[in-house]
């Protein structure tokens, strides 16, 4: 009796191990809640944006809940080395020194960073007109680092703030000039405040958004690389782009085509192999 009720237990555990390595139980991740369009929270206190539409066509893609938190950028890094995140669906531009330190999907968007400015105000048109001006940004993103790595060349102050609605804030408030963000950001704020302008300078950072992963997780790298690969081709990343950036990517634009291999080419932890999609129907 003995023996028969271990050798049950035994083939249980066997098939509860199999099914746990089958599916996960549920992914955890964040979004800075205050960086409209990607997230943002409605009236009744929901979050909604792009990457909150595309974490929730990943999830259907998947077969598989991924729960999402709202926090401040700093909070989400830490989460996600502590594994409290099981990746970070929050907009990540990837720069080659992030890439050292995590693993990525391929690029969803391109990034480009932009400014935004109080209407009437003297049009920032070049990288000359920043001289002079205070600058504002969210601290810890990439345009903190480029605004800190050209302050000296330029000329500007920079103020960085926990979220960049604070930072939008002061340039409304006049004590700032303008606020540095990516370029649907900009756009974003400056559609929502009758009071904010776009300004004309931009700049292609060269980089790409995707989504970051510990170094040491590819295998959820890859599951989530598959997915994201599946909802381009079938024009869903496109559509939120449409839905919450206003325009319609061309079909070679990173929204709508499937870069080969895995990760970002060109950066450390890309994996060249090919790979054979297995999309949901």
């Amino acid at each position: 009796m003995r023996k028969g009720f271990s050798a049950v237990l035994g083939s249980f555990l066997l098939s509860a191990c199999a099914l746990s390595g089958a599916a996960h139980a549920e992914f955890h991740t964040a979004v800075d809640a205050t960086y409209s369009p990607h997230a943002m929270r409605d009236l009744s206190g929901n979050l909604i944006g792009f990457n909150i539409d595309l974490t929730n066509a990943m999830s259907k893609e998947l077969g598989e809940k991924i729960s999402i938190d709202g926090v401040e950028w700093n909070a989400i890094v830490p989460g996600l080395m502590s594994k409290k995140y099981d990746y970070i669906a929050a907009p990540m531009t990837v720069t080659p020194e992030l890439a050292q330190s995590f693993i990525f999907t391929e690029g969803y968007l391109k990034s480009i960073y932009a400014f935004v400015q109080k209407k009437g105000t003297p049009d920032i048109k070049t990288s000359a007109d920043l001289r002079g001006k205070i600058i504002t940004v969210n601290k810890g993103n990439p345009m903190e680092r480029w605004l800190q790595a050209h302050q000296q060349e330029y000329g500007y102050t920079f103020q960085s703030f926990g979220t960049n609605a604070d930072a939008v804030q002061a340039v409304i408030s006049g004590r700032a000039y303008a606020n540095m963000a990516t370029m649907p950001v900009i756009r974003w704020a400056s559609k929502q405040n009758p009071l904010l302008t776009p300004a004309s300078f931009s700049i292609d950072s060269g980089n790409v958004v995707a989504m970051a992963f510990r170094k040491d997780d590819g295998a959820t790298r890859a599951k989530f690389s598959n997915a994201l690969k599946c909802l381009k081709q079938k024009g869903v990343v496109s559509a939120l782009v449409e839905k919450w950036m206003g325009y319609k990517p061309a079909a070679d634009d990173l929204p709508a085509k499937a870069v080969d291999g895995t990760g970002i080419p060109g950066l450390p932890g890309y994996d060249a192999t090919p790979v054979t999609l297995a999309c949901s129907k």
